[in-house]
């Protein structure tokens, strides 16, 4: 019985990261991300959590400012 509760709370935070996603809450869906990799680990929900991270990494990076981002010694 509780295998299915915890089914049934999962199915609740994909459909949560869904929606949250699709509305460009980002922060609210790393959380929820969170939470669902401590109660149910997976790679999928790993896989997610990376993307996410990167997403929010370079949503805000001005990549007009300068064109050596990551400090490349090469590209100097």
């Amino acid at each position: 019985m509780s295998e299915a509760l915890c089914c049934n709370e999962q199915e609740k935070l994909y459909v949560q990261v869904t929606c949250l996603t699709g509305c460009k809450v980002y922060g609210d869906t790393l959380n929820v991300l969170m939470i669902l990799e401590e109660k149910c680990p997976s790679s999928e929900v790993d896989i997610l959590r990376q993307q996410l991270e990167n997403i929010l990494r370079y949503e805000h990076l001005e990549i007009f400012a300068n064109t050596n981002l990551f400090m490349e010694p090469w590209l100097e």
